[in-house]
C-alpha cells in the first residue's frame, strides 16, 4: 500500500510509552466531524494495547527487543496473533484483533505523520492479515410485530403484578430506553403535576455518562398506566419487610435506596434481568403469534429497545436527535441497526463509523 511522505520530521521522544500519551494529546486536539475527544481515564484499554505492544518487541530477538520506529509488518501481524499474552494458549478473537489493529494504526499514522517512522508498518500488512470489520446487526421487530406488542400487553387492572409487567413494557415500547434503565429507575424519577398528580415525564439518571441522563415525556397511555402502577406497589413482599431509611440525595442511579425502585418483585425490591426478559420474551412471543409471523433470532427488551429507535430513525427524526433520545454517546451506538434503516439514513448514519484523528467517508449518491 502507498504510503504518504511525513509531513513533519520532529524528533521521536526517547521513551516509547510517550507516544501514546502525544497521539492522544494530539486525536484530542484534533477532534472534529462532530465526534468527542477521548477521555484520558476511559482510555486505558487503549494504553494497554500500546503497552503490550511494546512489551512484546522487548522480547524478540531472543530477549534483546525491537525498536518500536523500525518494526515491519511480520512483527505487527505476529502481535496480532499473540495478543497481550494472558495466557500461553489463548488465542485472541477476530473482536480482540481487530483492536489492537485499530490503536497500532492510528498511533502509527500519528508517529509516520511526525517523520518517527520511514512508514506505516500497519499499513503494510497483506489484506489476509487484517482482522475482518465485524458488522454486529441488532434484531428487530417488524412494524405488525411491534403494533402488535400493544394488544398483547398484560392487563393493567389485573394482579399487581400485571400491573407491574404491563407498565414495564409500555415503559420500553413507547420511550426506547434501555433494559438496565428500566431496572434502576426510582419512584422519585418520576415528575408529575402539581395539580393533576398526573406523571408528565421520566428522568434518566446517569449510570456511566452524562450522556445518559435525560428527560423523557410520556404520552396518557403510559402515564395511566405508570400512576396505576404506584398504587399498586406497596401490594409487594419485598417492600413490606424493609422500609427505606433516610438518606441524603444520591447522585447517581447506583447510590440510590433499593428500597426506592419503581419496578419490584416479591423477594426482592428491585425487578432482575431475568423477570424483565421473561417479560418482554412471552410478550413477543405473544406478537408474533397474533401477526402469524416468525419471531426474531434473539428475543428479549433489547430487541424492543432496537425496533423503536429504529422506528424513529425510519419516521425522520434526526441522527443526532435520535442519538440524544437514546441516551448515546455518539451516533456509533445505532450502527447495529443499519440493515433495517432506510437507505437515506443508512447512508447519513455511515459517516459517524470513523475515528477522531481520521477524516469521515465520502458517500456515493443514491441511486434514482
Amino acid at each position: 500500500m502507498h504510503q504518504d511522505t511525513p509531513l513533519f520530521h520532529d524528533s521521536a521522544p526517547d521513551n516509547p510509552a510517550q507516544v501514546y500519551d502525544l497521539w492522544l494529546a494530539h486525536n484530542n486536539e484534533c477532534a472534529t466531524y462532530g465526534r468527542e475527544s477521548i477521555d484520558a481515564k476511559r482510555s486505558t484499554s487503549y494504553r494497554m494495547i500500546w503497552q503490550g505492544w511494546l512489551k512484546y518487541l522487548a522480547s524478540l530477538n531472543e530477549g534483546k527487543g525491537c525498536a518500536w520506529s523500525s518494526v515491519d509488518a511480520v512483527d505487527v501481524s505476529n502481535f496480532l496473533k499473540s495478543g497481550l499474552r494472558r495466557s500461553k494458549n489463548l488465542i485472541p478473537t477476530n473482536t480482540a484483533q481487530r483492536r489492537y489493529w485499530r490503536v497500532l494504526s492510528r498511533i502509527y499514522t500519528f508517529a509516520h505523520s511526525k517523520g518517527w517512522t520511514a512508514e506505516n508498518p500497519v499499513l503494510a500488512l497483506a489484506t489476509a492479515d487484517v482482522p475482518a470489520i465485524e458488522k454486529p446487526k441488532g434484531a428487530i421487530l417488524t412494524l405488525g410485530q411491534y403494533k402488535a406488542c400493544f394488544d398483547c400487553l398484560p392487563p393493567l387492572y389485573g394482579t399487581a403484578t400485571q400491573a407491574r409487567d404491563h407498565t414495564m413494557a409500555l415503559l420500553l415500547l413507547t420511550t426506547g430506553i434501555t433494559p438496565q434503565e428500566v431496572r434502576t429507575l426510582c419512584v422519585q424519577d418520576l415528575e408529575r403535576d402539581m395539580a393533576t398528580g398526573k406523571v408528565t415525564h421520566v428522568a434518566i439518571t446517569a449510570q456511566r455518562s452524562d450522556t445518559q441522563r435525560r428527560r423523557i415525556a410520556v404520552d396518557e397511555r403510559l402515564a395511566n398506566a405508570l400512576l396505576f402502577w404506584l398504587t399498586q406497589r406497596h401490594m409487594f413482599n419485598s417492600l413490606q419487610r424493609v422500609r427505606p431509611s433516610k438518606e441524603e440525595a444520591p447522585t447517581t442511579a447506583g447510590d440510590r435506596h433499593p428500597f426506592t425502585r419503581l419496578f419490584v418483585s416479591q423477594k426482592s425490591p428491585e425487578v432482575t434481568m431475568g423477570t424483565l426478559l421473561h417479560v418482554c420474551k412471552q410478550l413477543i412471543l405473544e406478537a408474533c403469534k397474533k401477526d402469524h409471523s416468525d419471531a426474531p433470532p434473539r428475543i428479549g427488551p433489547q430487541v424492543i429497545r432496537n425496533t423503536v429507535l429504529t422506528k424513529w430513525l425510519n419516521e425522520g427524526i434526526g441522527i443526532h436527535q435520535v442519538t440524544l433520545m437514546a441516551g448515546l454517546k455518539n451516533p456509533k451506538g445505532l450502527l447495529h441497526l443499519g440493515d433495517h434503516l432506510n437507505p437515506e439514513v443508512r447512508q447519513h448514519l455511515a459517516k459517524s463509523n470513523f475515528k477522531d484523528d481520521e477524516a469521515p467517508p465520502i458517500l456515493q449518491p443514491l441511486a434514482a
